[in-house]
């Protein structure tokens, strides 16, 4: 085994009090290709703490940065969204936090990516500012849209406190480690008063219990709620009362929880996946999002 591997405590409360929920690798999922010659087989636990119910995969595996594939610093290669047009989904979530703001002001993304969430709120009206690590994505930006997005973390980038009105997270809480220093950071640089945005993927999505049943029938050991197929991985779950939990504690108030279908963000064809097996699966996602188990956590927080 190349890669390392970590036995971590639960990152919201603390504890190492977690119960087994199965297995997740690069194999464990149905219809994984096989290994290529030397590609090594990585796999871990996905656990959930017993004491606060959040969910993450135990140990947590550490990766050496050249194992890192090209495709989250290739532009053209990776798509925030299966939509053809991440427009219009960008705009779809805009247009959701505008219904609890005032007025357009301030408003900083976290993970800006490749900056269509923030041209989507620029072209808005909103004075648009946002955090990326990976500089071609900000190239991307400032090419493509005209975008100057900031590359140093979030505490370094020397804003004065109590600035934004609005700060987002599009599918990234779920990829950090420390959750609490960055809700930290994120409540001295938001005004009193203002809005906090958080999307993640839905641990009580129903579509995922459907999977993971079916695996337990076949008898395997396999859980489908994290993925560490690739890099950078979902290392850490949210449910909705995991994410109020986490608010509270950095003196946020959560005003609005709602649970949306995948469908707004595209659908991806598995590896292997036959098209009887894709629609099969598209019509089970939209069915759970319609019963309120979708597959798209959005939380909406006050700055208390």
């Amino acid at each position: 085994m190349n890669y390392k591997t970590e036995y971590i405590t639960c990152r919201i409360c603390g504890s190492d009090k977690s119960k087994f929920l199965g297995v997740r690798g690069n194999q464990e999922y149905e219809g994984a290709p096989k290994l290529l010659a030397g590609q090594e087989h990585i796999k871990t636990n996905v656990v959930k703490c017993r004491e606060c119910g959040f969910i993450y995969t135990n140990p947590m595996i550490l990766l050496p940065e050249q194992k890192h594939p090209a495709l989250y610093e290739d532009p053209e290669a990776y798509l925030s969204s299966a939509n053809e047009n991440p427009l219009k989904m960008f705009n779809r979530s805009l247009a959701y936090i505008e219904k609890f703001t005032r007025h357009k002001g301030k408003i900083l993304d976290i993970g800006a990516g490749k900056g269509e969430f923030m041209s989507a709120a620029k072209e808005k009206g909103w004075d648009v500012y946002g955090v990326e690590p990976s500089a071609n994505f900000r190239s991307y930006a400032k090419e493509k849209f005209g975008l100057e997005i900031y590359g140093t973390d979030l505490d370094k980038i020397g804003l004065p406190d109590n600035y934004f009105d609005v700060i987002t997270m599009n599918m990234v809480l779920e990829h950090i480690d420390e959750p609490h220093k960055l809700l930290s950071v994120v409540n001295k640089l938001l005004k009193k008063g203002g809005l906090l945005y958080i999307e993640v993927p839905n641990m009580e999505s129903g579509l995922l219990k459907l999977i993971n049943f079916y695996y337990r029938i076949k008898g395997r050991n396999w859980n489908c709620l994290l993925s560490p197929l690739h890099w950078p991985y979902h290392c850490y779950g949210y449910q909705s009362a995991t994410l109020k939990r986490l608010c509270g504690m950095r003196n946020f108030r959560v005003k609005k929880t709602a649970v949306f279908g995948i469908g707004m963000r595209g659908f991806r064809s598995s590896c292997g996946e036959n098209k009887l097996k894709q629609k099969a699966r598209n019509a089970l996602a939209n069915l759970a999002a319609y019963l309120g188990q979708g597959d798209i956590l959005i939380t909406l927080a006050i700055k208390q």
